[in-house]
């Protein structure tokens, strides 16, 4: 694949949002602020991969192509320059900024809980199918 996933930051949601890309096929670039932050985001995501080596629902070659697909870097320009040259394009500003504000939506109550203690016949027909 030629596409480029950029991912800022490694901690525990950076390195897995990289994981899942490069596993899936992407080159991925992994910035974060400090050289040890990405060292250990990328210990993670071999342990994680090891785990799956293990379990033998990967083989080492297969963990390999994923580590190489990942990239990192603490430079934040050489990070915007690589997405740019693949030509990466700024994702459309979300719907939500684009509505009305809250206030003219009508107000929804949440769905109520049965009183504790209440009996099966209390229940919903489909509650009281369950057996205890």
């Amino acid at each position: 694949m030629s596409e480029i996933i950029g991912v800022v930051g490694a901690g525990t949601m950076g390195n897995g949002i990289a994981q899942v890309a490069a596993r899936a096929g992407y080159a991925v670039i992994m910035r974060d602020v400090r050289d040890e932050f990405l060292q250990r985001g990328l210990a993670a995501i071999d342990k994680s991969l090891q785990r799956d080596v293990d379990k033998q629902r990967l083989d080492a070659g297969g963990k390999q192509a994923i580590v190489e697909r990942i990239r990192t870097t603490t430079d934040l320009e050489s990070f915007a320059e690589e997405l740019r040259k693949h030509d990466a394009a700024p994702l459309p500003r979300a719907r939500r900024w684009q509505r009305s504000p809250p206030s003219r939506y009508p107000r929804t109550e949440p769905p109520r809980a049965p009183l504790r203690g209440a009996g099966a016949r209390d229940l919903p027909p489909f509650a009281s199918c369950v057996s205890a």
